[in-house]
């Protein structure tokens, strides 16, 4: 015996609004009124507003996606500029002997090597008056969301 199961995602639901709205008037010119009148002409408004709802929400979601892709990339790029920078002023400090000092304006550890990301921000933050503003804790909190 057939047993009903009930949609569990908005898509299900969606398709279930087409199945009625097809196989309806069909039970009825067959003579087997399963739903009422009424209940079919309310289930094909529905459905109209229902698909709408749905489509528009889909695009949301698409285009929300699209950014934080966008985001992704935009952020390996300026963690792989940062991590070439600060390798850059690890490798000048050692080939130049520069005193320690160097290292220490830029805050970097003395041996120059920065363990993550976080550190890389804040260092570059550091070495000079913010001009933007931004409070670099933000941006940093921010970044920390990705992983």
């Amino acid at each position: 015996m057939p047993v009903y199961q009930a949609p569990q995602s908005d898509a299900q639901r969606l398709d279930a609004l087409r199945a009625i709205t097809v196989t309806g008037p069909k039970d009825q010119a067959a003579g087997k009124n399963y739903l009422a009148k009424t209940t079919l002409e309310d289930a094909v408004a529905l459905l109209t507003q229902y698909e709408a709802a749905f489509l528009a929400l889909d695009s949301k979601l698409r285009a929300r996606a699209h950014e934080v892709n966008e985001k992704a990339v935009a952020l390996t790029t300026l963690q792989t500029t940062l991590r070439d920078f600060w390798e850059g002023t690890r490798r000048r400090n050692l080939r130049k002997n520069y005193p320690i000092d160097v290292l220490n304006f830029f805050g970097l550890p003395q041996d120059g090597l920065r363990k993550n990301f976080r550190e890389w921000v804040f260092s570059l933050v550091s070495v000079g008056p913010v001009k933007s503003g931004m409070n670099p804790e933000e941006f940093i909190f921010d970044v920390d969301q990705e992983k």
